[in-house]
């Protein structure tokens, strides 16, 4: 499998292709209100860690919610290969959303979504690597194996729990990438 591109020669997509794939769905409008809070104290989004939020046709009905979309990501040091001391460590996140009470106030309630879906790229989740590595990395895949890897790259959402709150909580590991759709 090489290392360049965001498809392979063979045409399966790199997990780059699919976080593109997943940005060219993004709501037109971003939200920009987002607190990250880690035991109870306000952190800055930075590097390693990054998140943000789209809504489609913002029109102050509450139609817009339900196109509601965060994107999160962890990226791990690539030094750290060779000195483990700059591992980056998993991080568990809590989503919260909020919607203004009117225009006049800074309280906030909860906005009750139906539903939320996270599709994963991670070590397990759109791994074609993986599965190319426990296929003895042929130099020239089969047409079989071929079929494996394409299906091995290609992300899936998953139903994920919302607490009584609306709150979502998901693990990010090193190296991950989520997005997080609430309908």
């Amino acid at each position: 499998m090489q290392n360049t591109g965001l498809t392979t020669v063979s045409g399966i997509a790199k997990p780059g292709y699919r976080a593109f794939q997943a940005l060219n769905d993004a709501g037109d409008s971003i939200v920009n209100a987002i607190t990250v809070k880690e035991n109870g104290a306000s952190l800055n989004v930075s590097s390693p860690f990054a998140m943000f939020a789209t809504l489609d046709n913002i029109d102050n009905t509450s139609a817009a919610r339900s196109s509601l979309k965060v994107f999160l990501s962890l990226w791990g040091n690539p030094a750290a290969a060779k000195d483990p001391t700059l591992v980056t460590a998993n991080r568990t996140v809590s989503i919260s959303v909020r919607t203004d009470l009117d225009d006049d106030s800074d309280e906030t309630e909860p906005v009750a979504a139906a539903v939320a879906w996270v599709t994963r790229i991670d070590a397990t989740h759109c791994a074609p690597r993986k599965r190319w590595e426990s296929m003895g990395a042929p130099a020239r895949p089969t047409t079989s194996q071929l079929a494996e890897l394409k299906a091995s790259s290609r992300v899936a959402r998953e139903q994920v729990q919302m607490d009584d709150g609306g709150d979502v909580t998901l693990e990010l590991s090193a190296n991950s990438a989520l997005l997080l759709e609430f309908e």
